[in-house]
């Protein structure tokens, strides 16, 4: 999904704020953010592929003033509310007007908080497939896909490169983030020279490598050197 937040290779951006912190958050309510979202997660109601997307609906006012956690507290808000675990009224008032009959709900306990959040997180497919594209292959990068999630930056959009690597067989983000299956398929390291993504401006011995999933991209025709 194109939006704000796709700002990779815009110029004329503010400077990031680097203030020093005693610790990772900046705040106690910052604190309070992250073990919703641990919290939220072990109810297995969603997956960080549809937390992007809610954080990518910000309104682009809202999206550009807001802090990282500000970002991610609209985004689980706006997840609740469609899974229907929350309303605006809820919201509204600070407080549950609803409450389940025990055992209804899954809990986060404080003892397993810790393991948790430790526990690797695997994105790979159950079974491996056939790579549609092989290592050494010039590949173009179609368009990006209008109104739905995407890890396809925009930068690369109707670019040429060359695959690099063949990382193996992953779920496709896209669709997991609109609960569309799994689409597993081939994810891919693609080096592109510097100047195709940048134009004249950049220098011509730098290359970019950009890790790309298979639908993003087709075999380049032998007379296309845009």
């Amino acid at each position: 999904m194109t939006g704000v937040h796709d700002c990779g290779g815009v110029s004329g951006l503010p400077p990031i704020d680097r203030r020093e912190s005693d610790g990772p958050f900046g705040s106690e309510w910052e604190a309070r953010v992250f073990a919703l979202d641990a919290a939220i997660s072990a109810l297995e109601i969603t997956s960080a592929d549809a937390m992007r997307h809610a954080v990518e609906r910000m309104s682009p006012d809202m999206y550009v003033k807001a802090s990282y956690y500000e970002r991610w507290l609209d985004g689980m808000e706006r997840l609740l509310e469609e899974c229907g675990m929350i309303d605006r009224t809820e919201l509204a008032i600070g407080r549950a007007t609803f409450i389940p009959r025990a055992g209804a709900t899954q809990v986060l306990r404080v003892s397993e908080v810790e393991r948790y959040i430790a526990a690797p997180r695997s994105y790979l497919a159950s079974s491996p497939l056939p790579a549609r594209f092989r290592t050494g292959e010039s590949v173009r990068v179609r368009a990006q896909p209008v109104g739905r999630h995407t890890r396809l930056p925009r930068y690369a959009a109707h670019k040429r490169g060359l695959i690099l690597h063949d990382h193996g067989t992953f779920v496709f983000p896209d669709c997991v983030a609109h609960c569309a299956g799994d689409h597993p398929q081939h994810l891919y390291t693609i080096e592109f020279q510097a100047r195709e993504l940048w134009g004249r401006h950049a220098t011509e011995a730098d290359r970019c490598l950009v890790d790309l999933y298979e639908d993003y991209l087709e075999a380049a025709p032998s007379n296309d050197r845009s």
